[in-house]
């Protein structure tokens, strides 16, 4: 398994995006400046509260970079988010398709064929637990 710390890269990457200095970027996740300090130079781990604070952050400003700090989330505290049980491969999809319907355009568009898929999926599940059975 790889130990790597990524968080820290990770936040200042969401900082700088979001085009904040250090001292306002502390003010809105609700931390101390020597906190963010901290985070960013590797030094201390964010608390399990702090990171998802950090990760509802950058599911609005900075959407790419809210699934790699969701794995950092599991890396760090071996749990997913919220509870939730998806695969990262899921949670990222989530993270992309909550991008796409921030997008008005395409809101209707991923509405609709998210819709579908789950029917689809909704449908095979049930013939999976309760096969129909063929006529003779």
């Amino acid at each position: 398994m790889n130990d790597e710390k990524k968080y820290p890269e990770l936040i200042r990457r969401l900082r700088k995006r979001i085009g904040v200095s250090q001292e306002k970027f502390a003010s809105q996740v609700g931390v101390v400046l020597a906190t963010i300090y901290r985070y960013e130079g590797g030094k201390s781990e964010p608390d399990p509260p702090i990171l998802a604070k950090l990760i509802e952050f950058a599911e609005k400003e900075a959407p790419d970079i809210a699934a790699p700090l969701r794995d950092e989330y599991r890396r760090l505290f071996g749990a997913a988010l919220n509870g939730s049980q998806l695969t990262p491969e899921r949670e990222a999809l989530l993270s992309s398709l909550r991008a796409l319907l921030a997008d008005e355009h395409h809101a209707r568009k991923v509405s609709d064929k998210l819709s579908s898929i789950l029917l689809d999926m909704q449908e095979r599940e049930q013939n999976v637990v309760a096969p129909r059975k063929k006529a003779r």
